[in-house]
């Protein structure tokens, strides 16, 4: 992921970022459906989504610490 990604991730509301990681989960589950039936070659964009999620989840706890909003992920 570029600096320019992690600036866009870190410059988001929490209601941004909380969508965010509900359509990457959707992702992740499609994915791993297409995987399993072999129509899907690219096993790290799996990879990749899942650390997307961790920072946006990073960025969420961050954001609870400094008193922005309660968040119940």
């Amino acid at each position: 992921m570029k600096a320019a990604a992690k600036k866009e991730l870190m410059s988001k509301t929490i209601d941004e970022l909380l969508k965010d990681l509900r359509d990457l989960k959707a992702e992740i589950a499609k994915m791993s459906i297409e995987m399993t039936s072999g129509k899907i070659k690219n096993t790290n964009a799996i990879k990749d989504k899942k650390k997307i999620i961790a920072r946006i989840m990073t960025y969420l706890s961050q954001k609870k610490e400094m008193g922005e909003v309660k968040v119940s992920v």
